[in-house]
């Protein structure tokens, strides 16, 4: 979505159960399902746990996969969605996925495309990571999050992320839509 900016800071939440969840993640199931990285190239250099997805990117009615309910995510979800809802509104995650970003890689620089994408708070909140070496750049401003901390991202401009640090970072990554009338039926 287009914010005006190119990041919002939203808080911090408690970032433990998240990191829980992601430890009981076999190692295998990373990299079971490559289809988010065979085509779109610019995450060739993340694996991707499914949470919410769909393949044909729907914004309505998405498809809760067997991490959603294997992991217990719905409960682990509310304090998330409880600063979500009071930032933005009443709302629902169009799209959620676990992603890792392999050591010393990058997410080459993009720009997210398509209706859903514009219409949805691209949310990220940082779980794993050797915070100092993570850089996060969209439309050239640097930030590097810290274990914890919410932030939206303009999905809207140029953005990527690199890691120098030799340990994976892993992100809890969403998309948010709120219920407000304002979607692609308003404009």
């Amino acid at each position: 979505m287009n914010i005006g900016v190119n990041y919002k800071f939203l808080g911090v939440i408690d970032p433990q159960p998240f990191i829980d969840a992601v430890n009981k993640v076999e190692t295998e199931e990373w990299t079971k399902d490559t289809w988010r990285q065979d085509v779109h190239r610019m995450h060739g250099s993340t694996q991707t746990i499914e949470l919410i997805y769909d393949k044909d990117f729907k914004h309505f009615n998405t498809t809760k996969q067997k991490h959603w309910f294997d992991l217990g995510i719905e409960e682990l979800m509310k304090p998330l969605l409880d600063l979500l809802n009071k930032e933005y509104g009443y709302g629902y995650i169009v799209r959620t996925v676990f992603v890792k970003l392999l050591a010393n890689r990058s997410v080459q620089k993009h720009t997210d495309t398509g209706g859903s994408y514009s219409l949805s708070h691209r949310i990220h909140v940082s779980l794993i990571a050797d915070d100092d070496n993570v850089i996060y750049l969209v439309n050239n401003e640097e930030k590097k999050f810290k274990i914890g901390e919410v932030w939206e991202i303009n999905n809207m401009v140029e953005h990527e992320v690199i890691n120098k640090s030799d340990k994976d970072r892993i992100n809890l990554l969403l998309d948010y839509a709120t219920l407000d009338g304002k979607g692609w039926w308003w404009k």
